[in-house]
């Protein structure tokens, strides 16, 4: 029986490493040289400083999060279990207008009506 490693599990083990080692450094922090050394409190007086820092991480955590595919199930569709978005298409202008089953109620959780709209009615 063989394991494959492939780089996504090399990269989660990094991370709970590094994750790990962050913590272990701030528990040693407080317990050695009191809570001004701890890694929230210098980044919070590095960003009271440097107020650009504070949009650094912003960016870079908006790049780690935002969804890589744009193809993949959103949220709504993997919490609940669901297939709320059919198709995406691309109209002339350029927009991508999302396919919504017929059978989903009106109201604010379906995309592109708000809470007044409904059958025959305009957005």
């Amino acid at each position: 029986m063989s394991t494959v490693i492939t780089g996504s599990v090399v990269t989660a083990a990094v991370l709970v490493i590094l994750l790990l080692s962050v913590q272990v450094w701030d528990v040693v922090a407080v317990l050695c040289y009191g809570r001004e050394a701890t890694i929230s409190n210098v980044l919070q007086g590095w960003s009271r400083q440097y107020p650009i820092l504070t949009l650094a991480i912003g960016i870079v955590l908006g790049h780690l999060f935002w969804p890589q595919n744009m193809n993949a199930p959103s949220i709504r569709q993997t919490a609940s279990g669901g297939d709320v978005m059919k198709d995406t298409k691309t109209t002339q202008g350029g927009v991508v207008r999302e396919e919504v089953p017929k059978d989903l109620p009106d109201g604010p959780g379906r995309p592109g009506r708000s809470p007044i709209s409904g059958p025959g009615r305009p957005l």
